[in-house]
């Protein structure tokens, strides 16, 4: 890293430094996760079952919408970089 700071010096970028976000539970939240209450559906269950279906329905396609989004932004960057947009 201090090679990358001594490049963008010379070239006088400017640097901002970014703290380190605080990843604490509040303590309300804390002891719902520690109790084994949050978290029990992340699989893509659902206490109403009918949800569970519909969302089970949908996982082809927003793994199919994911991908292109992928593949877009991908294709975006290439270009902007080939054009040498900034």
């Amino acid at each position: 890293m201090g090679e990358i700071q001594k490049l963008l010096g010379k070239n006088k970028v400017k640097m901002t430094k970014l703290s380190y976000p605080d990843l604490t539970l509040p303590p309300e939240m804390q002891s719902i996760v520690e109790s084994g209450g949050y978290g029990e559906y992340a699989d893509g269950g659902s206490i109403v079952p009918e949800l569970q279906n519909r969302i089970r329905q949908q996982e082809g396609r927003i793994r199919e919408i994911t991908l292109t989004e992928s593949a877009l932004q991908e294709d975006y960057w290439n270009l902007r970089n080939k054009f040498d947009v900034r």
